[in-house]
């Protein structure tokens, strides 16, 4: 049987009070530190869920442990602040809190579990705290307000879509020490076009992606101007399912012209920079003679005009004439035997 106080339902355990409900809190919930004299350590399992008052939250440092959706579905929270000592937030804290624009991430935090923000529509910004190593599956997923993620560089593992779904996340920045990227972890992010990588292992960070459908962010000139990537990855990302996995991939092995032997691979490739308004990289093709056949330079210069490259449509249609120039000249040389 809980104990009524102030508002809040609390039973006794854990060297102190776990609060386990609040039946009249107001909308600017500040939970105690104490209660009768002892501590405040647990917030329960769902102990504020669908809670539609609450507009704001304070939980104090005496908390050690917060419970699986402990605020789930809190239509009407803005703004948290959680100086609880818990190294983990469990299984959506905060999921399909729809409202919340703010959140003050406990000091000692080293986990985001699995799915804690997810659907939480209004947040725009998150300051994850230096010491978070981990951040969990759908952790984020679903924030469509939020524009930019700075991961500290504590971080070394971000598990499966954790960003997935954040339709308005334009700009990431990732530290050097992430070991373990989990599948579509930034899938369906439409607006992302700027992925920073901080430190030198460029070459760590881009090997994260690799093999998840995240990898197409990563197409940046910093990246492949430094050469961190090989041609057998760039041949494996031209056949993948994802667009901009492809163009990484044909971008990447087209700086080895020596290894470019396959033609289909090598048309393939012609095709996905002509779409792109990848012109030099095109250039790199022709000397290698990568798709020099009239056919595929057609196709890419209908490419290259529906997307509306200018530069490299008058670059093809140069290839095109030379092309068939050639054939005539050949077709005159044969006719004069």
């Amino acid at each position: 049987m809980g104990v009524l106080i102030d508002g809040f339902l609390f039973e006794p355990g854990n060297g102190g009070w776990n609060l386990v409900g609040c039946e009249d809190a107001g909308r600017h919930v500040v939970v105690p530190s104490h209660a009768d004299g002892q501590p405040v350590v647990l917030v329960a399992v769902r102990a504020f869920e669908g809670n539609a008052t609450i507009e704001s939250l304070e939980v104090p440092d005496t908390v050690t442990f917060i419970g699986n959706q402990a605020f789930e579905g809190c239509a009407s929270l803005r703004r948290a602040v959680l100086h609880a000592s818990v190294s983990m937030l469990n299984f959506g804290t905060f999921q399909n809190c729809t409202s919340l624009e703010e959140v003050v991430l406990p000091p000692l935090l080293a986990t985001i579990g699995d799915g804690v923000f997810h659907g939480c529509t209004s947040l725009a910004s998150i300051d994850i705290p230096n010491g978070v190593t981990t951040i969990g599956d759908r952790a984020f997923a679903g924030c469509t307000s939020l524009t930019t993620v700075v991961l500290p560089p504590s971080v070394t593992t971000v598990m499966r879509g954790a960003f997935r779904d954040c339709s308005s996340l334009s700009t990431v920045v990732l530290p050097e020490t992430i070991l373990a990227l989990g599948p579509r972890g930034f899938q369906e992010c439409p607006m992302l076009s700027h992925v920073a990588i901080e430190g030198d292992n460029i070459q760590g960070v881009v090997e994260a992606f690799l093999n998840n459908h995240s990898m197409g962010y990563l197409v940046t000139d910093d990246v492949l101007a430094l050469g961190r990537m090989s041609f057998e990855d760039g041949r494996k990302l031209l056949y993948s399912k994802d667009v901009n996995e492809q163009l990484f991939g044909a971008r990447i092995a087209a700086r080895f012209p020596e290894r470019l032997n396959s033609i289909p691979s090598k048309q393939k490739m012609a095709r996905t920079l002509a779409e792109a308004g990848c012109t030099e990289e095109l250039r790199v093709l022709e000397q290698a003679g990568g798709f020099l056949v009239e056919k595929c330079v057609r196709d890419c210069i209908e490419l290259s005009t529906a997307a509306g490259h200018v530069e490299t449509t008058a670059y093809l249609l140069d290839v095109l004439s030379s092309l068939t120039s050639s054939a005539s000249a050949d077709t005159a040389d044969r006719l004069k035997f």
